[in-house]
């Protein structure tokens, strides 16, 4: 059988860009493609992806069906080939998605295994904005409540050794420690990387500070960051981290929620932004254990006096009014 071939012009991005389709073999056209409305219900006048894999289903089927009928001794009549093709979610499908939001954002994969592959990036924003892509094009597909697929990520930055088109040492181990504490869905970070992202993030991204963790195989415990976005889920069940020996000389910190004192329940965000912050700023601290903003938010709204809560060593609670200032025990900002 000769060789076929079609080409795809690309613009822009993956949400906002658009290309065009061309048949090159047979110039019988161009045709729109889009990936809004790949998504979409109605396809508004452009083709997909899945549409053209279903077309050369459908007239193989039906070239082959024809073929069979004719060898039996039979006399083939016109008849109809279709092939549905809608968004089930398969690991190619989700592969070739992320792929795309890699490349998009100058990456490529130089590793693969199983179901999962590593991309390099030029630089640690461009890593996440790709994985932030990713994760928010993923959700955004309608996936079949059966079929749905949820991909777990993890960025690491570090210095790491290229041969042969592959990369190795300890970065890898590090970044695939930290990819198996995670859950399908959620992007974590290291500290290397958050610290490199903290002020370029995307627009309405953020990073939810999770505490220090002990990885699988590596000594010291990690602070951990989770990458956070409207579009996509924030609740994930505890990491999936080892339990390091607690060490009963090391003090240990949790931030309580603070509370709104004011008549105002829209300040409700500004208080747990308070707590979160403060919380970022704690983990950053060497020698400090702190608990993720998982467990202390655990005791929001609650009434458990402090000196029963289940954390070894210092612990502070903290009220906020928002007003013309916010004053806490010490400090007036």
């Amino acid at each position: 059988m000769p060789t076929r071939t079609a080409r795809t012009a690309w613009n822009g991005g993956l949400q906002d860009g658009s290309g065009q389709v061309e048949l090159s073999s047979s110039k019988v056209g161009t045709f729109d493609v889009s990936f809004p409305k790949r998504a979409a219900d109605d396809a508004g006048g452009t083709t997909s992806p899945e549409e053209l894999i279903a077309a050369a289903h459908s007239s193989c089927y039906a070239m082959q069906l024809s073929a069979n009928i004719a060898e039996a001794g039979g006399t083939p009549h016109l008849y109809n080939a279709a092939f549905l093709i809608g968004p089930e979610a398969t690991p190619t499908e989700v592969d070739a998605l992320v792929r795309q939001c890699i490349a998009h954002h100058g990456g490529y994969v130089f590793k693969t295994g199983g179901d999962a592959f590593c991309a390099a990036f030029h630089t640690a924003p461009d890593a996440l904005a790709a994985a932030l892509e990713s994760q928010r094009a993923i959700h955004a597909e309608r996936w079949p409540e059966a079929a749905k697929l949820r991909v777990r990520m993890a960025l690491h930055t570090g210095a790491a050794e290229l041969r042969d088109g592959d990369y190795f040492g300890a970065p890898l181990n590090r970044a695939a420690r930290l990819l198996a504490a995670g859950h399908g869905g959620q992007t974590l970070l290291s500290e290397s990387t958050h610290d490199l992202c903290r002020d370029h993030l995307p627009p309405l991204a953020s990073a939810k500070a999770l505490g220090e963790h002990g990885l699988k195989d590596l000594a010291r415990r990690e602070a951990v960051f989770q990458l956070c976005h409207p579009d996509l889920p924030q609740s994930f069940p505890p990491l999936k981290t080892t339990l390091a020996p607690l060490d009963r000389e090391m003090p240990s910190i949790a931030v309580l929620p603070f509370i709104n004192m004011s008549r105002d329940e829209e300040n409700e965000y500004f208080a747990d932004g308070l707590s979160e912050e403060l919380l970022n700023v704690l983990a950053k601290i060497r020698g400090l254990r702190v608990a993720s903003r998982t467990s202390a938010f655990f005791f929001k709204g609650k009434d458990i006096d402090i000196p029963n809560m289940p954390v070894h060593g210092m612990q502070i609670s903290t009220k906020a009014y928002a007003g013309p200032e916010t004053c806490l025990p010490g400090y007036c900002l």
